[in-house]
Formats: C-alpha cells, structure tokens, sequence
C-alpha cells in the first residue's frame, strides 16, 4: 500500500525526489540478528533500507508497520528498491484465536463493542484492519480476530472483537491491528477468501468477504493524516 507525500526540486541520480516520502503498510522482515531489516510491500515489493533517520530501531520479529520513506533507486541487489528511512510506526502484529482453542462459549472477554471500520485486506499473509472506535483515555482497548468457524475446514469464519472495558465514550480514534493468518490452509482450486463479521455503530453485524492473495495490488482509500502515527491509539 503506497501513497506519496510531499516533492521538493532535489534529485538523486536514478531520478526520484529526495524531498518525496512515501508512506506503506508493510512487514518488517528481520535479517539475522544485528538490528538489519527489510521491508515487504503487500504487492510483493521488497525494499532494502540503505539509509536511515532511525538508527535505534531495530527489530527481532516480524511484524506489519507504517514505513515512511524516500525511495533511493530500483533494483538494488535483488530487491526492488533502495531506499532511505524516515521514521516506522509498528502495528500491533498477533495471530487469530482458533476455534480449537474455545470453550464451548465464547468468551466476553473478547468484547462485543462497536467499531468503525475504515478499510480491512489481506496483504502478505496478514488480514489487516484500520479501525475507529471511542475512546475516554481511562482503559486500553483489547481487539481479536476470533474463528468461529471449525478449525482447518472451509469455509473461514471470522469475528473481528473489540473490547472496551467500559472506557467512556468520549471522542473517536482510530487504530491498526493485523492478524497473521499463516496457519489458514486453502485447498487447490478452492475459494480462497474468509468471512469476518464484525458489530458496527451503524449498521449493527456487518460481514466481510475478504480475498486472500498472497499480494495484492492496493492504494490506500484515505488521506495523508489517516496514517500519521501521532493520531493512532494504540490496541491490545
């Protein structure tokens, strides 16, 4: 997921804009033990960074994050892009809850509060969910993907679950959450999409079909400032 930013007049020699930043959805794959990363687009784009702003992050799993970023050249040592690191924003990374897992009634503690959901994919083997809620500052908030559906039989069924834990409803955020969806088995020539139900503010239990492609070619439905780090709350 890929959207520009700003462009000032400064060029490298392969032609892009120094003063241009990109902001993706990515995942963040790390490269032995050092701190070393690189990044996967959810179109398949592989992103080496040789340079960075951020030289204290250094991550030791692979998770999904906001990348900000000014692409350097193409094709650098057999990934797609060079490119220069402006600043990363992690996002909560967690697996569903399988089915096998539950007791015969779901649990309340995975919620039944509303949601507003702003966009959700699947991208690089992640469902991936951008989300509004409200918020009163006093709790952190617990969001799960829970299966309903019986485990490792077609088709999928999901709940997207948000727990508020009574926080006063004062003022809306927004938040990320990706769901790694690894142990989810397609069979060849099957339907490879799944069902996610989730309770919206407005129109009650709203259902999903989401398709699940390796990569995908997507851009992103909504403004700058929705990816802007500092105006997402962080989830559990």
């Amino acid at each position: 997921m890929i959207m520009a930013a700003a462009v000032s007049c400064n060029k490298d020699d392969n032609g892009y804009s120094l003063g241009r930043v990109w902001r993706s959805v990515a995942t963040v794959d790390p490269v032995g033990r050092g701190g070393t990363y690189s990044l996967t687009l959810d179109d398949g784009s592989r992103l080496w960074p040789a340079g960075t702003e951020i030289p204290f992050y250094r991550p030791n799993e692979r998770h999904r994050a906001l990348a900000y970023y000014t692409i350097l050249s193409d094709t650098f040592q057999g990934f797609d892009h060079a490119i220069l690191v402006r600043s990363i924003r992690d996002i909560l990374t967690k697996p569903f809850v399988e089915s096998d897992l539950l007791g015969k009634e779901k649990s309340n503690d995975f919620g039944s509060d509303p949601v507003n959901i702003i966009d959700m994919w699947y991208g690089d083997g992640y469902i991936n969910v951008h989300f509004g809620t409200n918020h009163g500052g006093t709790k952190r908030h617990l969001v799960n993907l829970v299966q309903v559906s019986q485990s490792g039989i077609q088709p999928y069924v999901f709940e997207f679950c948000h727990n508020a834990f009574g926080d006063p409803p004062r003022y809306g955020r927004r938040s990320f959450v990706a769901f790694d969806m690894a142990k989810l088995k397609f069979a060849p020539g099957s339907d490879s999409t799944v069902t996610v139900r989730v309770k919206t503010f407005k129109d009650g239990v709203k259902t999903y079909k989401i398709s699940c492609r390796r990569f995908v070619d997507k851009v992103i439905p909504y403004g700058d400032d929705a990816l802007m780090g500092n105006t997402l709350a962080d989830v559990d």
